[in-house]
């Protein structure tokens, strides 16, 4: 390596004589420039504002020595300085001293300074050296953060040769397809390989036919775990041009396609709240004025004990298909649960109970309950839907097999790693784990991803709404659990529900008020509905539970009714949501003309939509509509003794 510029040489002496000596014959070369310092501090200064190439020091100066500077520039960090050592006497332990504080020569001086024109030959020489060890050492740690990066890279990488043998696999790639580095590297394809390890046959194949760019591959690791992979094959050519090598680059999409999934499954809960909750208040509405025609026909139909029969039958179904409206909304989370502190194992051991006059005899109902006082926050009849819907999947499951058997077990689960990587929404990790397992038909691999969808179902025509699983999914979610299934065609499946566990204590619930309706006393009630129909039928009810009605159809007109008879009216059954003027606003006016004024809010709409007037509706009383006429009489009577 040779020098062209100008080398930068400070030679520190203390002998004057031979300093200006050592300048005029150092810079007869035509690549040196020489300053010259007459101590160790003035030659420190020097260094460190001129940054010298080389630093020429006598070992004996007046204020320190040679070896003293030498430590300087060690501790300095000063790699591209070459420093040589004179001395007028040869010193074998100096020399020794001196090349351990990094000094690349030591040369004796003689009496006619000779050594000078030796010292300007061994120069160049020696800053050449210096350079190429340093170029060398930059060079090998590239190399070895290359290596670093390629071993530690959390992309899979393959190197292929011409031929498309891997000869190089980095640690990512076994954590993304599950096999070995020395299962990758060497790998050439046989007829065997293509059927024991199709992927590795198949990226074989895509190497050899050259460049891929960004490539989507699913494949199965040996273990048959899925993955899937962005592949891209780039070539690596050299200085003339030719292609020396492949570089192949795995990047593992998998948890991509896992959350690309989850938003898809989203945004087709959203779909379903819009459709339901557009629906659910004129629903709830119609439900309301049926159970109200109801209850005024079963009163006209005493002395018809079939008829009562048939109505009160039409009465629960009515509040059956509000049930399901009210699952369809929290499924949809656009409406709010009632949370509570819940034994788990005596509410599952109550719903074995319940349930199993609804299992055939001949299914065999196995269970598994821990004594244990796990207690979950739940809302007891959405966790008792979950159940009965699960039930109902594996019975129908079950049809056709032999020796068919449900299995409903409970166990505390603490969250392993596997666990919280697939479930990082869940921000706890004790678990009570319900498992509700039948030996059934299984789910097709086809039907696996689409089993908690809204209105899927592998079920005939009429037998299967395809809401069960949805309904359970968004209850669970609700609940701020998880529900994992695993299945296998033939063989059965397996539904597994996990529900935070909670510290907080059950406490028994108030005495149920008396079954009986409670009537009023000739009290006068303003009902305020913008429904017609919910108009006539409620003051026809609430006339027969005892109370004298005035109606309005929108809060403007109620307005006025109470301004004229404000002295006559105890209690106001209010609409929440109405043209012109709503529930909640007409409420405000009214409390200010009266402060003691009663008021009871009904509503259609699922909780979730009023989140407007919640601060209002939190310290009142709110009937959901459809409701039943014990429960208003109940409401009714509170309010007016209160």
């Amino acid at each position: 390596m040779g020098i062209e510029e100008k080398l930068c040489v400070i030679y520190i002496e203390d002998d004057q004589g031979l300093a200006c000596l050592a300048q005029h014959r150092l810079q007869r070369s035509d690549v040196l420039t020489v300053t010259t310092a007459s101590c160790g501090s003035e030659g420190l200064e020097l260094i460190a504002s001129m940054a010298p190439d080389v630093v020429v020091i006598d070992y004996v100066l007046p204020d320190m020595s040679g070896l003293d500077i030498l430590k300087v520039i060690e501790e300095a960090n000063c790699p591209n300085i070459v420093s040589i050592i004179v001395t007028g006497a040869g010193d074998e332990r100096v020399a020794v001293d001196a090349m351990k504080h990094h000094a690349l020569d030591y040369i004796i001086k003689d009496t006619n300074g000779d050594f000078l024109n030796t010292l300007a030959q061994l120069i160049p020489k020696l800053v050449a050296h210096q350079r190429l060890i340093i170029k060398q050492q930059q060079s090998d740690k590239q190399i070895r953060s290359l290596s670093a990066a390629l071993s530690q890279s959390s992309d899979g990488i393959i190197i292929y040769n011409q031929q498309g043998e891997a000869i190089y696999a980095n640690d990512a790639v076994e954590k993304i397809t599950g096999f070995k580095a020395e299962q990758i590297v060497g790998f050439c394809p046989t007829p065997q390989s293509s059927k024991s390890w199709p992927f590795r046959h198949r990226l074989w194949k895509k190497v050899t036919a050259g460049v891929c760019d960004g490539e989507k591959i699913s494949e199965c690791k040996p273990n048959g775990e899925s993955f899937s992979i962005i592949l891209t094959i780039s070539p690596i050519y050299t200085h003339d041009g030719t292609i020396e090598e492949y570089v192949t680059t795995l990047k593992d999409v998998t948890a991509y396609e896992k959350l690309l999934a989850e938003f898809h499954q989203a945004q087709k809960m959203e779909a379903v709240g819009t459709l339901v909750g557009g629906i659910a208040h004129d629903f709830n509405n119609s439900l309301a004025g049926i159970v109200a025609n109801i209850f005024l026909a079963r009163l006209e139909a005493k002395s018809l004990p079939e008829v009562v029969e048939r109505l009160t039958s039409m009465e629960g179904l009515c509040f059956h298909a509000s049930d399901m409206i009210k699952q369809m909304l929290i499924f949809a989370r656009k409406s709010t649960v009632e949370m509570k502190p819940l034994f788990i194992a005596s509410f599952l051991k109550e719903i074995i109970k319940l349930h199993k006059v609804s299992i055939p005899e001949n299914i065999a109902l196995n269970h598994s309950i821990v004594p244990s006082n796990m207690t979950v926050m739940g809302d007891i009849n959405l966790l008792q839907q979950v159940v009965m819907n699960l039930l109902n999947n594996s019975r129908d499951a079950l049809e056709g097999v032999t020796n068919p058997t449900i299995t409903i077990g409970l166990d505390a689960y603490r969250a392993d790693e596997k666990f919280q990587r697939a479930h990082g929404h869940l921000d706890v990790d004790d678990f009570a784990c319900i498992t509700i397992a039948d030996n059934g038909c299984g789910i097709a691999n086809k039907d696996f991803e689409h089993i908690f969808d809204p209105f899927f179902t592998t079920k005939e025509v009429g037998k299967g709404t395809g809401l069960g699983l949805a309904m359970c999914f968004g209850s669970i979610e609700s609940h701020h659990g998880t529900i994992e299934v695993n299945s296998e065609v033939g063989s059965g499946t397996s539904f597994k529900v996990y529900l935070p566990l909670t510290k907080e204590v059950q406490h028994n619930g108030a005495k149920e008020m008396a079954a009986e309706n409670m009537n009023g006393h000739g009290e006068t009630i303003l009902l305020v509905d913008d429904n017609e129909t919910l108009v006539q039928t409620g003051s026809a009810v609430l006339e027969r539970l005892g109370y004298h009605v005035l109606t309005a159809a929108d809060g403007f007109e109620a307005m006025e009714l109470y301004k004229t008879h404000i002295d006559k009216i105890d209690l106001i059954l209010l609409d929440i949501v109405m043209p012109r003027m709503g529930g909640v606003e007409l409420a405000s006016i009214l409390t200010e003309m009266n402060p003691k004024v009663k008021i009871i809010f009904m509503t259609g709409y699922a909780e979730g939509e009023l989140a407007n007037e919640r601060d209002v509706l939190n310290n009142s009383t709110v009937l959901s509509k459809p409701y039943t006429i014990h429960a208003l009489s109940q409401v009714i009577l509170k309010s007016l003794s209160s």
